[in-house]
């Protein structure tokens, strides 16, 4: 059973910010406005490394054990990469739902990967996620994570809202489901985003909720990777979802 390709299938569709009128709920916590990032890049150990954001430009240089520090782009770099709330969530087909954006005029532009390159020449991409194995057996496998993604608004906004998207995958049932409960203030903010992987042999679900968070994970592992080693006592459950592929989806803004 390839429980990542089916899940996979699903998370563009989920994770797709619907535009459509709404207000803040009583429990959202507060904006969190940030500036820079902070973080390791995990398994390096060379000199000429540099980390770099797609899209608008902000790079910081890597030290030999991978840290780095990162101005987060200026308003003036982020303007042209500015978009609306994306709106086709509630026209797919399995999905249920949708997600509100208080001002619908509002526009932003997100990111959760960073580019590695090594004396100019591009390496790889990494995400801020970490990652915990709760259950890994023949029959079951369950995971919780933790992500975060740098969001920028032009204004202050709400954005909430939940969706779950339902299907069938080479005879697997899989189902995604996503909440958002953020504040955003206008510049740079920090989304905290918790995950659920919950797998057998012939079901598959994922969980994503977003808020506010007022700290980020700072190991930035491979994007390419899978985070769970699987072990050879787990044959029927087979591939399990990664995190990292996934996180890479989750832009509420983008053009």
């Amino acid at each position: 059973m390839k429980i990542k390709a089916a899940v996979l299938l699903l998370a563009p569709v989920a994770l797709t910010l619907s535009a459509c009128g709404g207000t803040s709920g009583p429990s959202t916590p507060p904006a969190v406005s940030v500036s820079s990032i902070d973080g390791s890049v995990q398994n390096w150990n060379r000199s000429g490394g540099a980390v770099r954001t797609r899209g608008p430009s902000a790079t910081a240089t890597m030290e030999t054990s991978g840290q780095f520090s990162m101005a987060l782009p200026s308003s003036s770099a982020v303007t042209p990469y500015l978009a609306p709330s994306q709106s086709s969530v509630i026209n797919e087909s399995g999905c249920t739902g949708g997600f509100t954006s208080k001002d619908q005029s509002a526009q932003g532009y997100s990111f959760s990967q960073l580019a590695v390159y090594h004396n100019g020449t591009y390496v790889k991409d990494v995400v801020s996620v970490s990652a915990t194995i709760k259950e890994n057996t023949s029959t079951r496998f369950v995971a919780d994570g933790t992500g975060s993604m740098w969001l920028y608004m032009d204004r202050p906004n709400y954005l909430g809202g939940s969706i779950t998207c339902t299907g069938t995958y080479e005879g697997m049932a899989t189902t995604v489901k996503m909440g958002m409960n953020v504040n955003v203030t206008t510049g740079w903010n920090l989304i905290d985003m918790k995950m659920n992987v919950t797998a057998t042999p012939s079901a598959a679900s994922m969980t994503f909720n977003l808020t506010n968070s007022a700290n980020h994970a700072t190991s930035w592992s491979d994007s390419s990777g899978n985070m769970f080693a699987m072990s050879s006592t787990t044959p029927k459950v087979g591939h399990v979802p990664e995190f990292h592929n996934v996180l890479s989806r989750i832009q509420p803004f983008g053009k």
